[in-house]
């Protein structure tokens, strides 16, 4: 068996895309795999703004799997990491992990997480073997969108912005996203949306300043799908106000949303953002699933060995307990029951800050 890792090439987009929904849609069960993810072009989207960032494995000449690196200034996030169905379980991700981590290493990334399934033993072991631990749930909830719903006031689409607005604009944006975390920048992100025609930055000003923005998709071809818009990031100002801020850029994100089309939004919050958690269910957007491309999941996220939160998933230098909380807690009939954030669409973020791998984690 020969395995090589490099740069996905166009011409195999197709191919990893197909992949891509087999993976997950197996993996969730769905009558058609192949189905999973309807018309939106994931792959695709992150692989047209940064060709580099995609990483492709071959085994024996044959394409086996893939992963996605996206920068975002001091954060960088990888995936989805996808191996063809058949091919699983022998550790062929192992090299797509690596070769992500190559590609955010660097003084300039200060933080690298992740997202997968909590729930499943075997995405949570592969990532601990290089060092990634709970860290919290993130919650992707939907709802869908009210027919005629206004913008608030102080909304801007950037896409309908004179040019020197657009410059002005992104250079705000810019300030903001490293207010919430030193180096954070995605303006990337934000040209990449507007060049490829899947989705427009949602802003919301408070006077001359920018006090919230959200990078969004919809339709067709974008990473949302036909009928949906996404809120792929979003930030508002923190401080006082801070809640009222992220209730007005919901409500111009709806707005956007009814004005390209798409008949539900998606937008997703951490679990330790219990201010966001609340403004989203009080802006009717709940954790469960408004559309039929939502599979019920729960999950809880990790955080890296040594840097913990008081809730015993893990201890330094130690292996987790046996039954961790989180899996306890977060048993979907129960969560459902509850109320609490196991809901389907539920995703759990992956987190490491430092910049060598943990290997004592189990082996997969």
């Amino acid at each position: 068996m020969t395995i090589q890792v490099r740069p996905l090439l166009e011409k195999e987009l197709g191919d990893a895309d197909g992949i891509y929904r087999r993976a997950f849609g197996t993996y969730l069960h769905l009558p058609d795999p192949a189905a999973f993810d309807g018309d939106a072009q994931v792959l695709r989207c992150r692989w047209t703004a940064d060709p580099e960032a995609a990483v492709a494995l071959l085994e024996d000449g044959v394409l086996a799997g893939s992963n996605v690196v996206t920068s975002w200034g001091s954060l960088g996030l990888f995936g989805p990491l996808t191996v063809d169905s058949p091919r699983q379980g022998r550790g062929l991700a192992h090299p797509l992990v690596e070769a992500a981590l190559r590609l955010l290493e660097g003084p300039q990334v200060a933080f690298r997480g992740l997202f997968t399934f909590g729930e499943s033993p075997m995405h949570v072991g592969l990532y601990q073997r290089f060092g990634y631990w709970p860290a919290g749930l993130a919650a992707v909830m939907s709802k869908r969108v009210r027919t005629g719903a206004k913008a608030p006031e102080g909304t801007k689409f950037l896409l309908r912005l004179s040019p020197d607005d657009q410059a002005e604009a992104l250079s705000a944006c810019r300030e903001l996203t490293d207010s919430v975390f030193s180096g954070l920048d995605v303006t990337g992100e934000i040209l990449t949306v507007g060049e490829q025609g899947t989705g427009d930055t949602v802003l919301v000003r408070e006077g001359s300043h920018v006090s919230g923005l959200a990078v969004c998709h919809s339709g067709a071809g974008s990473e949302a799908g036909s009928g949906r818009a996404a809120v792929k990031f979003a930030a508002v100002r923190s401080g006082a106000g801070g809640e009222e801020r992220l209730r007005k850029l919901l409500g111009a994100v709806e707005a956007w949303a009814g004005s390209v089309g798409a008949s539900v939004v998606a937008a997703g919050t951490g679990s330790g953002r219990v201010g966001a958690w609340e403004t989203l269910r009080a802006a009717g957007i709940p954790p469960l699933p408004a559309g039929p491309r939502d599979a019920p999941r729960a999950a809880p996220g990790l955080r890296p060995r040594g840097r913990l939160r008081p809730r015993r998933l893990a201890v330094a230098g130690r292996p987790p307990p046996r039954k961790p909380a989180w899996r306890r807690a977060l048993r979907p009939e129960r969560a459902l029951q509850r109320g609490q954030l196991g809901l389907h669409g539920a995703e759990p973020l992956l987190e490491r800050q430092e910049a060598t791998l943990d290997r004592r984690g189990p082996c997969r």
